[in-house]
């Protein structure tokens, strides 16, 4: 100590110091906690995604996999209103919801935030949907709304949607924006396996059909079979099939 810090002086600076040592410390350990908070919630993220994931990814038949996706998600985050919707031409479809008793069936996509977000491919979250004169509301006091595309090779597919009578986040919709994602991949996979079983059952009629005209069948008989498989394939219950008899006119088998 020097004739210029006397002893009052001195512990004024030292009682100074331990308060900023203080100060820094419980700022330290409040950044712990919040890092130790955010990394629980976001490993909670990741398991939820993996249980969602998992469920939707054991589905192939569209039906079963847009059921899955929606009650999935209410299960596992509890949110009480979801639906999805497939696009078909300029209209989306819905396929399945949780929560409403009064449902829409059918959003151009000129009408409503789905029919946006299947116009532009961008997700949108509503925090006030009672400033959003887009909103299509079928239930009461509903606050929020979070709607995601889901998208198959880059492509709109259909869109999936949320709402709350709660406010939802920015964080809610990057849980949606990572399920729809998934969701999108999955309907690829759906289509593809539409696809590939409709082949089988074209190339299934057709050989019975060929059996058919070259087996032990009359004619009648043959063309019977024929019309049977045809109806089958567009999944029809009616049609008819007419020969050209002498004359250029048509008979009706």
């Amino acid at each position: 100590r020097t004739p210029a810090d006397p002893p009052h002086t001195t512990a004024k600076k030292n009682r100074g110091t331990s308060h900023d040592h203080q100060d820094d410390l419980q700022t330290l350990l409040a950044e712990n906690a919040r890092l130790r908070e955010s990394l629980a919630k976001g490993t909670q993220e990741l398991t939820l995604l993996d249980r969602v994931r998992a469920t939707i990814a054991s589905k192939l038949d569209m039906p079963s996999l847009l059921r899955s996706v929606v009650e999935s998600i209410v299960e596992v985050y509890g949110y009480t209103h979801a639906s999805v919707y497939i696009l078909e031409g300029k209209t989306l479809i819905l396929q399945h919801q949780v929560g409403y008793r009064n449902v829409i069936e059918h959003i151009g996509i000129h009408e409503g935030i789905s029919g946006r977000v299947a116009r532009t491919g961008l997700p949108m979250l509503v925090e006030d949907v009672a400033g959003n004169p887009e909103f299509l509301g079928t239930v009461e006091n509903i606050a929020s709304e979070i709607t995601v595309p889901l998208l198959d090779e880059g492509r709109v597919a259909g869109t999936l949607s949320v709402e709350s009578i709660h406010k939802l986040t920015e964080e809610d919709l990057r849980v949606l924006v990572a399920l729809g994602a998934e969701a999108g991949k999955a309907v690829g996979r759906a289509r593809l396996y539409e696809d590939v079983q409709r082949r089988n059952r074209t190339l299934s009629a057709l050989q019975e059909s060929a059996l058919a005209i070259m087996g032990h069948l009359g004619l009648p008989e043959a063309l019977q079979a024929i019309l049977a498989q045809a109806a089958q394939l567009i999944n029809t219950e009616h049609g008819y099939i007419y020969l050209v008899r002498a004359g250029s006119t048509l008979q009706l088998t």
